[in-house]
């Protein structure tokens, strides 16, 4: 009688102790070494949205410079003033097109997927 009471909380015991590690865990909030942090990824990380709607408003604003720019070229008579303008306009407009450049590179090695079609070249030597 006694040794089937001792087997009986032995079986329990593993039981018992599962669960107590499982409820540890589950109630367990703090960071573990070598955990990944879920939150901070993805506040930094950009989806594909934030991407192309940065790129739109960099293509408006690369497009209405472009406007701007061509307006003070065609003009019959330019004074000093409108000169320096365009000079500006024209730098600003060289800072949009390499921040456009950087995003396409970004994105095309996001999402950039390779495949080696080409067959193996064996050379034979004779």
């Amino acid at each position: 009688m006694l040794i089937f009471r001792l087997k009986k909380q032995l079986y329990l015991l593993p039981i018992a102790l599962f669960i107590y590690l499982g409820l540890f865990l589950f109630t367990n909030h703090h960071q573990v070494m070598a955990m990944d942090n879920k939150k901070h990824y993805i506040k930094n990380k950009k989806t594909s949205t934030d991407i192309k709607k940065e790129l739109f408003n960099l293509l408006t604003n690369k497009k209405e410079l472009e406007d701007k720019i061509h307006y003070f070229r065609n003009k019959k008579q330019v004074n000093l003033y409108e000169r320096d303008i365009v000079l500006k306009l024209e730098i600003e407009h060289n800072e949009l097109k390499s921040k456009i450049s950087e995003i396409y590179k970004n994105n095309s090695k996001m999402s950039k997927v390779t495949f080696n079609l080409k067959p193996l070249i064996k050379i034979i030597e004779d």
